[in-house]
């Protein structure tokens, strides 16, 4: 745009040459240069040929004082035209620079939700694996164990409270049935090497009901029902990423 605005500048010098060369030839060819020289070097009066000097150059200096105020002023406006251009760019820039930002900052904040989506995916995929290990075996296997404390410390900073306390719960009986069934197993080698004192067959009893006791436990509590209730909320894409 200021290009144009330029390209159409006026050359106010160039127009005052040309004015005062017309004056100036028009000056000599009405008076004649034989008469102005008579003039000049006939006339004994100073103040005479001063004023008749002052009279020439009176109009000349006029058209080039004019010229150049003009041309100043043209500069002026082309100078402001083009500030004003660049401040246009200027704020253009800032507001692409902006937008770049906005953009960035929305694709950072989708791509920590998909990412904290997959980390929650994997908890509830590997609590499905411990309810399908649980219904394949009756019970509480090492790995199904495994399972279940590697989920409490990965739900820890990615699900809130009610996932988290539900997964801690099923860790903490995990741990009871541990070592309940370490307990029941080690009467149960002795009692089979040595046998049974009447206390401990009593013991070995209580222990075996109570794996039974927590297996029942895990079945009622380890479902795929209270997996999608415990889990869902949590796993819905947030609107802007999906």
């Amino acid at each position: 745009m200021s290009d144009q605005k330029i390209s159409k500048r006026t050359n106010w010098i160039a127009w005052a040459v040309t004015v005062v060369s017309v004056y100036v030839v028009g000056f000599l060819w009405i008076l004649g240069p034989q008469a102005i020289w008579t003039f000049l070097h006939g006339n004994d009066q100073l103040n005479t040929v001063g004023d008749f000097l002052a009279g020439i150059f009176a109009f000349p200096a006029f058209i080039l004082l004019a010229a150049a105020v003009l041309t100043q002023r043209q500069e002026l406006n082309e100078a402001r035209e083009q500030f004003e251009d660049g401040k246009e760019v200027t704020q253009a820039q800032l507001a692409l620079i902006q937008t770049q930002n906005d953009i960035a900052h929305k694709a950072a904040k989708a791509n920590y939700k998909l990412a904290l989506h997959e980390k929650r995916l994997a908890v509830y995929l590997r609590m499905k694996e411990c309810g399908f290990a649980l219904t394949t075996s009756g019970t509480i296997e090492k790995e199904t164990r495994q399972r279940i404390y590697a989920a409490v410390e990965d739900a820890k900073f990615v699900f809130g409270d009610e996932v988290n306390e539900y997964i801690k719960m099923l860790s903490s009986k995990t741990d009871e049935i541990m070592r309940i069934s370490a307990r029941a197993t080690r009467l149960s080698n002795k009692g089979r090497d040595q046998g049974f004192t009447e206390k401990e067959e009593a013991e070995w009893n209580n222990a075996v009901d109570a794996v039974h006791a927590l297996e029942q436990w895990f079945y009622e509590n380890l479902t795929y029902e209270i997996l999608e209730e415990k889990f869902t909320p949590s796993l819905k894409l947030p609107d802007d990423i999906n």
